[in-house]
């Protein structure tokens, strides 16, 4: 069933009730809910969408052979945004135009913002995105909407604390802070450099860079005269700052590094090789899979991999493919509930039914029980990265701290 509005829709009573019957196309479908996975699939973060699509085909799989979600099957539809604005929100509306569309997920902030007012006033369906922006919240404008992470600020704050505690009290350790110039590098910052004064920290960098096509010289150089106790990378994807930690180990720079959630996939920092031995990376989910086969998701997930991988599997998992586990497992999560409580499945009854979420137990996907407070689930877990010439593992530092 098309979401379009009636010919009928002239008449004053039709008008009166156009709301509601907008609510109730949600209602009245098939035995399927299908989900709308917006991702770069072409162009330079191209890698970043496939493995998300990937995550999200297990998961949907996983999901689907065991009973599915709210009574019914979950399908996915995959749409390459190009991580463009305009090609996303075009995306999307042809999407809803080809039938039934339950969700959307944005792969950025502004693709969310710009689908935002429209979604509020027409089409009233459940949004998220990839993008963990730290103003995603109602307040900011973004109704029926949540995160299946915490913000940019939240893993920035994980690893101040950790700095705080590990340095000792009455230290005043000398941080670093390197971030890139788009939204997603810039969103923690201010939070960033006021928490670290709150802290006591000496800030010897603040340095801004390009995302992408930049001659890391300058940075390292910085780095060098700046000596830092601890280096703090944030708002990369898996380019940039990988140049730059190796080109400041080059000369000498012995700082304890560390980086936040889409910049710190294991296999980008296996890439950098032993100048990335003992990198602390602060992400939002589970990650060290065959440690944690004990979980009963994760050993789906690991059957996954290893059927996905073959010999190649490593026992770790991508931060984009768990990514798309969190957001299935969840969603089948707001799915049950709504079903449960008797309501629609549109966005209001499905936000009704993800706001209920507190405590809940993700089978291992996050590293602590799940709540869903401001809209974003505020757990991260910090990982050591053990990188040899070709091979790295992690080791959990600390599993599901909560920064609600």
């Amino acid at each position: 069933m098309k979401m379009t509005r009636r010919t009928a829709i002239a008449l004053p009573l039709a008008a009166a009730m156009a709301p509601l019957a907008r609510r109730l196309a949600f209602a009245q479908s098939d035995d399927t809910f299908t989900l709308a996975m917006l991702a770069p699939l072409s162009g330079a973060y191209a890698f970043t969408g496939e493995r998300e699509v990937a995550g999200w085909t297990d998961a949907i799989d996983y999901v689907n052979a065991n009973g599915g979600a709210g009574g019914r099957k979950l399908a996915m539809t995959a749409l390459d945004s190009e991580y463009k604005v305009d090609v996303g929100v075009a995306q999307w509306k042809k999407a809803i135009a080809s039938g039934n569309i339950y969700f959307a997920k944005a792969d950025s902030i502004p693709l969310a913002r710009a689908m935002m007012p429209e979604n509020t006033d027409r089409y009233k369906m459940l949004l998220s995105t990839t993008a963990n922006g730290s103003h995603l919240t109602e307040a900011d404008g973004f109704t029926n909407f949540f995160i299946p992470a915490a913000t940019y600020s939240d893993f920035a704050g994980i690893a101040l604390e950790y700095i705080d505690k590990t340095a000792g009290a009455g230290s005043h350790p000398k941080v670093a802070f390197v971030h890139s110039n788009i939204e997603f590098g810039r969103d923690p910052v201010p939070a960033t450099l006021a928490r670290a004064k709150e802290l006591g920290f000496e800030l010897v960098l603040e340095e801004e860079t390009a995302m992408t096509g930049v001659d890391v010289t300058s940075s390292a150089i910085k780095l060098r005269n700046a000596k830092p106790d601890f280096i703090l990378f944030h708002g990369y994807a898996g380019n940039v700052w990988p140049d730059v930690l190796r080109l400041a180990r080059d000369y000498q720079v012995d700082a304890v590094a560390m980086g936040t959630i889409w910049s710190v996939d294991p296999d980008t920092v296996k890439g950098i090789g032993p100048a990335a031995d003992g990198f602390l990376g602060i992400v939002p989910h589970t990650l060290d899979i065959a440690g944690k086969n004990s979980a009963p998701v994760i050993a789906e997930v690991e059957k996954a991999l290893k059927k996905r991988q073959g010999d190649k599997y490593a026992g770790y998992a991508g931060i984009g493919y768990m990514s798309g586990w969190a957001f299935v497992t969840l969603l089948t999560e707001i799915f049950n509930r709504a079903a449960k409580a008797g309501d629609t499945f549109d966005g209001p009854a499905l936000y009704k039914a993800a706001l209920s979420i507190q405590d809940w137990d993700s089978g291992g996907v996050f590293g602590g029980p799940v709540s869903i407070v401001n809209q974003r689930v505020p757990l991260g877990t910090i990982y050591k990265y053990n990188v040899g010439e070709d091979t790295v593992d992690l080791d959990p530092v600390a599993e599901g701290v909560n920064v609600a």
